[in-house]
């Protein structure tokens, strides 16, 4: 029998279980706050396309779901009408931690609000271990970190750079959304030299997403 007087440590399988699907959680509050346009209105935001219609199975719904829930802003300036007014200026996921917080697993909120505060960056990856994870330069800062992920890192290759949202928490470095499309080292000093606005996560993720949308319409069309 586990002693009540000891606290479990907190892993990744912890914060993982606490994470999970909190996607599905955050979704209802979108038609219910923001409107039913409002999807369309980001995607359209993130794609940089007044014409782009979101359907659900882009390659890049795993990047946009993280910018939308964390980053996107309704306003009026913008033209969007959201159901309430209190939401104007508010990210999605800053609007649902307000709503729902007492209720909330303790790491799940800790999580989101690590996301609140992470903005994107190009990555370069290096000391890749399939099924664990693999290190990780942010071209923006200059810092390295070690990150805890399965998927990518079974696919990716040292030196590959990616645009990704990588938040702490705990010291551990776990990837909330990445890129679909990988860039060669020989975009590396490209990539670090984007110009980002350390006031503003918006205006921040916004320029990394024209950069990469940028270069990977000329890696396409080349």
């Amino acid at each position: 029998m586990e002693d009540e007087g000891k606290t479990r440590p907190i892993d990744e399988s912890r914060i993982r279980h606490a994470i999970q699907g909190y996607a599905f959680a955050l979704l209802p509050l979108i038609p219910e706050v923001y409107g039913p346009d409002s999807i369309q209105e980001a995607w359209r935001e993130f794609m940089f396309d007044d014409d782009a219609l979101f359907n659900g199975d882009d390659a890049h719904a795993e990047l946009f779901f993280s910018w939308f829930f964390h980053c996107w802003v309704p306003s009026p300036e913008k033209g969007n009408q959201v159901l309430d007014p209190g939401v104007y200026g508010i990210p999605p996921t800053q609007t649902y931690l307000a709503r729902h917080s007492p209720n909330l697993d303790p790491l799940l909120q800790q999580y989101l609000e690590a996301c609140l505060q992470t903005p994107f960056a190009f990555h370069e990856v290096s000391e890749r271990r399939p099924d664990i994870g693999f290190r990780a330069e942010n071209l923006q800062t200059g810092l390295a970190m070690d990150v805890i992920e399965t998927l990518a890192s079974t696919s990716l290759q040292d030196g590959n750079i990616v645009l990704a949202r990588i938040p702490t928490i705990h010291g551990m470095h776990l990837v909330d959304a990445i890129s679909p499309v990988s860039f060669p080292a020989s975009c590396r000093i490209r990539l670090s030299q984007v110009h980002v606005d350390p006031d503003s996560r918006r205006g921040s993720d916004l320029a990394l997403l024209d950069t990469y949308f940028d270069l990977l319409e000329s890696l396409l069309g080349a």
